[in-house]
């Protein structure tokens, strides 16, 4: 902050900076807060200022802004938003807890590549885990699977979800398909360096 109000001459870029840097870190008021004084300033954002906006939105849990400035992009700046924007929102929804209008969200991204919108689609049923919403997982979890069937974090978080809700007949059948297609989950591991010597300890073993 001490460098940026140190310029003499600020840019779309410098504006953009900050904005992202404080979004990243947590600090979501000052980041939205420069936002508006960068507006009323008179610089035009960009599609990255906006990744910034909506970061800092998702990490403040602030539904109804993220929500406004998503529209603002294309209504206000003519920005188209990218995948980037999309994931943005959908993540703040998931963590509200709002998972149908993420999941209808989800169907609105245009040119969906699959390598892309798999992060997408995970976060959406980590949300369904978390809220336990069964109806939703199963939907996220099936697309999921079309495009990468043998990933078996998809599977532990449907698993999880279904365990979230009390269903224990379908955790045990989501087990079973993993076993049937040799989908293994990757133990837990955490390390520790005591004086020097690195010790790994592994679930299981």
């Amino acid at each position: 902050m001490e460098i940026f109000d140190e310029l003499k001459e600020k840019d779309t870029a410098s504006w953009t900076s900050i904005i992202c840097a404080l979004a990243m870190s947590g600090n979501t008021r000052k980041a939205l807060e420069l936002f508006s004084e960068m507006e009323q300033s008179g610089f035009r954002p960009d599609d990255i200022t906006f990744i910034g906006v909506l970061s800092a939105c998702s990490h403040g849990g602030l539904v109804e802004e993220g929500r406004r400035y998503f529209h603002t992009m294309s209504k206000t700046y003519a920005i188209q938003p990218k995948l980037e924007h999309y994931g943005c929102l959908i993540d703040l929804l998931g963590r509200a807890g709002l998972l149908s209008e993420a999941e209808v969200m989800i169907s609105q991204i245009p040119n969906k590549d699959e390598e892309i919108i798999v992060p997408v689609y995970g976060a959406l049923l980590s949300a369904c885990r978390i809220y336990g919403n069964v109806h939703v997982g199963e939907r996220v979890a099936e697309l999921l699977m079309e495009i990468e069937s043998y990933d078996s974090s998809t599977h532990t978080l449907l698993a999880n979800t279904y365990a979230s809700a009390g269903r224990w007949e379908d955790v045990s059948k989501v087990r079973g398909t993993m076993k049937d297609l040799g989908v293994k989950k990757s133990p837990g591991c955490s390390s520790i360096d005591i004086n020097g010597n690195m010790h790994e300890f592994i679930v299981g073993h």
